[in-house]
């Protein structure tokens, strides 16, 4: 009887040691759990934090479609621009042959004259305004490619750094996941 009851008992000392290596097993489980939750929730931060790099790059794609267009709007303006300065250079020359033959002709050299005077005033006054859009165009180009390279400076050292801090949880999490597989004597494959 004496055989059995200490039988029993090693029987139940086996028990409670199972028992306390398999919380302990529970416990070590649970703290993988939530350091891999830990992770996920990591992993999902960085994620929309690269959603909101890739929104900011859109941004800035637009911003330099809108740039291009713009130095089109200029090229088109400063060749307006030439065309305008080579018609006042035209107007010009037919107004000083007209003053050189106005002795002979008075009357009709006259009203050439006003005529032509009356064309060189209006290019002048489309000359200015041209000068002051293209004037405008280049401020304003100038400032949507500072704010372009600005921005792109911006998103390219974020970018930067969250694919810095992704490769280092990553390395952290492969490393951890190793270290605890070999403690528990499971085999572990990496995708």
């Amino acid at each position: 009887m004496s055989s059995t009851a200490a039988e029993d008992k090693r029987t139940v000392m086996t028990q409670e040691m199972k028992a306390r290596d398999l919380q302990t097993r529970i416990n070590v489980l649970l703290n993988i759990e939530k350091d891999v939750r830990g992770c996920v929730e990591q992993l999902q931060t960085i994620e929309k934090e690269v959603l909101s790099l890739q929104g900011l790059q859109k941004e800035l794609s637009d911003l330099r479609d809108h740039l291009d267009d713009k130095k089109i709007e200029r090229n088109e303006l400063k060749l307006r621009q030439e065309r305008v300065e080579k018609q006042l250079s035209n107007a010009q020359e037919k107004l000083e042959r007209a003053q050189r033959h106005a002795e002979e002709k008075k009357q009709a050299s006259h009203r050439t004259i006003d005529r032509l005077q009356q064309e060189y005033d209006q290019m002048a006054i489309e000359r200015r305004d041209n000068d002051k859009q293209v004037e405008e165009l280049r401020a304003e180009a100038n400032e949507v490619e500072k704010k372009t390279v600005e921005q792109v400076k911006r998103g390219e050292a974020e970018l930067n750094e969250l694919f810095a801090e992704y490769w280092k949880l990553r390395h952290e999490t492969d490393v951890y996941m190793e270290t605890l597989a070999n403690k528990l004597n499971m085999r572990v494959t990496s995708n």
